[in-house]
């Protein structure tokens, strides 16, 4: 039960967590041309807008520097950074392991 628990709040927390990253470092941060997150509004954004909602570098496995490539070392560092609670707090862990694959591969799809 206790599991089943800090998996619902490792969830709740990366979900958390995902809008946060969006509204404030991807959209306010990511205003910035100089910005390190710019990638997110002047490639993803545009790109997506221009062609109908559909980003093509999503289509295929990330390679070099892509929008796609700086999404998935985003994700890999919040990886590595949380992986200290599989001893912690196992079923948190796996809740934020979960949210993080099942948003890249949906964010992949759509």
């Amino acid at each position: 039960m206790m599991w089943l628990l800090q998996f619902c709040i490792g969830l709740l927390f990366a979900n958390a967590g995902e809008w946060f990253m969006h509204r404030y470092i991807f959209h306010y941060l990511g205003k910035h041309r100089d910005s390190l997150w710019a990638y997110h509004l002047y490639e993803h954004h545009y790109v997506a807008y221009q062609s109908d909602m559909i980003d093509k570098g999503y289509q295929k496995l990330p390679y070099l520097w892509n929008t796609q490539m700086k999404e998935a070392l985003t994700l890999i560092i919040i990886l590595i950074v949380h992986s200290p609670f599989f001893w912690l707090a196992n079923g948190f862990a796996w809740g934020v392991y979960f949210s993080i694959f099942a948003y890249y591969f949906l964010h992949r799809l759509i």
